[in-house]
């Protein structure tokens, strides 16, 4: 046999085998139903030991066939802006839904309340009073808080309440106090169908804090606006004819027009924090910066007129100098910031006196919160509860010391 014939054959051999090899893996990857025909007779007589059909060198063996297959949905990569946008826009649906349903819950608790002059008063300017009110619960019985200035000019018998649901009350009484313009209203009504508002504690609300005010601005009942609280504890503001002597404020720039006051401002737990009650607008219109009353300052006076007729305003029992500046601060040492408020006597007999006060300390900070005047520290004062220690931080000497003092009401 010539060397070039055992090649030849060698070559067909190798040939053979090695696709005889390609069959067998195709069959393991795909299944043997994905095989064409002649490659299955192949891959079964492999298996069964059975010789092989002799092929021509020149045959060719078939292609598997590809499925056919679905075209696929082209998918959004994950970084796409689309994709983002989308899923941004779903969560703060989801959050705007969860404000709307605490809205929802609070809303009920929120009457519009107006006020017919008596016929003395009708050609005062702004005589006729409209605003909005929150109702709370007091020793298992519903009161409606609101400002006094609504009803200054007013009796109740002229004096109508309109609930959420359309249900229209004349109050069986009212108390208020000039000082704070703080009033409460009582009413006969089925307490089954009152929803009373949650009382929050304002002490914990934060500069930057996210509310949500409701009022009747422009007669419009139930309306609802948002903002944050812009600052807190403002004093000495001037609003005019209504009476506000004692002050510490909660700054929003929630939109306040007028019908709003009265109204109460609620957290984001659905608690009644506070009652808004004037805006800085000299038009008529709000501009985004409105005074609220801190709901521990009005819930503490609506009990004490409830239980007792009036309200109590705190007494220290020092006299304080009103021209104690930045200037004069600093030689006495006071730290850069507010200047605090220097005294000038301690009255003898009075809760200054017994707690130690003395000419010429400077008290830096009242439960915490620094003084920066005379009428500041005295609105503090005038509003914290006489039934609890307050502790006052002095500067005496240049040397810091802390004092605590019993107040009492204002004589």
């Amino acid at each position: 046999m010539k060397p070039k014939s055992l090649f030849v054959r060698f070559h067909v051999l190798a040939l053979s085998l090695f696709m005889l090899s390609f069959v067998a893996l195709a069959e393991e990857i795909t299944g043997p139903e994905l095989l064409a025909p002649a490659e299955q007779s192949t891959a079964t007589a492999s298996t069964e030991n059975t010789p092989p059909q002799s092929a021509s060198p020149l045959e060719v063996v078939p292609e598997v066939p590809t499925p056919p297959t679905e075209a696929a949905t082209p998918e959004i990569a994950e970084g796409d802006p689309e994709t983002k946008l989308k899923q941004d826009a779903d969560n703060l649906r989801a959050q705007l839904n969860v404000i709307s349903q605490l809205i929802k819950q609070f809303v009920p608790s929120v009457v519009h309340i107006k006020s017919t002059p008596l016929a003395k008063y009708k050609k005062l300017a702004n005589s006729k009073g409209e605003g909005a009110g929150v109702i709370v619960e007091f020793d298992n019985r519903f009161y409606i808080l609101t400002n006094r200035h609504i009803l200054r000019y007013s009796k109740k018998e002229l004096v109508e309440i309109y609930l959420n649901d359309g249900r229209v009350l004349t109050p069986e009484k009212i108390w208020s106090d000039g000082e704070t313009d703080v009033a409460v209203l009582s009413f006969n009504e089925d307490e089954s169908d009152i929803t009373p508002a949650k009382i929050g504690d304002s002490d914990l609300l934060e500069l930057g804090e996210m509310i949500i005010v409701v009022g009747a601005p422009y007669g419009l009942s139930q309306s609802v606006a948002h903002g944050i609280i812009s600052a807190i504890g403002r004093h000495d503001m001037d609003f005019g004819d209504v009476e506000l002597k004692w002050q510490d404020f909660l700054q929003t720039d929630a939109v306040l027009n007028p019908g709003n006051s009265g109204g109460p401002m609620f957290n984001l737990n659905g608690e009644f924090v506070a009652i808004n009650t004037a805006t800085a607008s000299t038009a008529s219109g709000g501009t985004g910066v409105g005074f609220s009353i801190p709901s521990n300052i009005v819930v503490r006076i609506a009990k004490e007129l409830v239980e007792d007729g009036e309200a109590t305003h705190g007494y220290l029992g020092a006299t304080l100098e009103n021209k104690f500046d930045r200037k004069a601060a600093a030689k006495l040492g006071v730290p850069p910031g507010p200047t605090g408020t220097l005294v000038k006597k301690v009255l003898k007999d009075t809760p200054a006196d017994e707690a130690g006060l003395q000419k010429n300390d400077v008290i830096l900070a009242f439960n915490g919160r620094r003084i920066d005047s005379d009428t500041h520290l005295i609105s503090l004062v005038k509003l914290a509860d006489i039934e609890e220690v307050v502790e006052l931080e002095i500067l005496r000497d240049r040397e810091r010391q802390f004092v605590r003092v019993q107040l009492i009401d204002t004589p």
